[in-house]
């Protein structure tokens, strides 16, 4: 199962706060701002991503070098289920951003995850026909895990969405990604 969802260019800004910015800054929000429908009764949601890079990590190093236009592909799901799983490609285009993504399948994540990626080629979409290529051509293979709660707020004019994301964890390997007791280790 494979169903495309269209993307556009946006902005996409973030900043580094404190507790003390944090809580401040979410209470004024919620004053003008709706939540996210996807928040649970804490207004948070659940993302866990998996990340792929090469056998150089050239996406850790060109996001660390602050490389103007760059890629990277993930998986992601919401609040450890496998309901939903989407594939993407982030791309950064100077100021810009653009994401490709695909829903997939359990079954179809757990092949990629797997580093079995030949059935992509026959794919009727063209962005897993890509990551077919890229996979076979620059060796990519699934490196990182990271974990985080989001609490997003959003405003239908001007598309605006405001994002905090907190609890960010980490684990090296795939092999846990849909197991939601995935041992992480917290970020500095």
């Amino acid at each position: 199962m494979v169903d495309t969802i269209s993307s556009h260019l946006r902005h996409e800004l973030k900043y580094p706060l404190n507790f003390m910015e944090y809580q401040i800054l979410r209470k004024k929000l919620a004053i003008f701002l709706k939540l996210d429908k996807h928040a649970g009764p804490d207004g948070k949601y659940h993302i866990r991503s998996l990340y792929f890079d090469d056998f150089k990590n050239s996406a850790l190093f060109e996001k660390q070098s602050g490389i103007a236009n760059r890629s990277k592909y993930r998986i992601r799901i919401y609040n450890c289920s496998d309901q939903i799983i989407k594939f993407e490609r982030k791309t950064k285009l100077n100021q810009y951003v653009h994401k490709d993504c695909v829903k997939i399948s359990r079954e179809d994540a757990d092949k990629i995850i797997a580093g079995d990626v030949d059935f992509l080629v026959d794919s009727e979409n063209e962005f897993l026909k890509e990551f077919y290529l890229k996979c076979h051509s620059s060796l990519l293979k699934p490196i990182v895990i990271v974990d985080y709660f989001r609490e997003a707020y959003i405003h239908p004019v001007g598309n605006v969405r405001i994002t905090f994301d907190t609890e960010i964890k980490t684990d090296l390997g795939p092999a846990d990604f849909f197991n939601s007791n995935c041992h992480t280790a917290g970020v500095n």
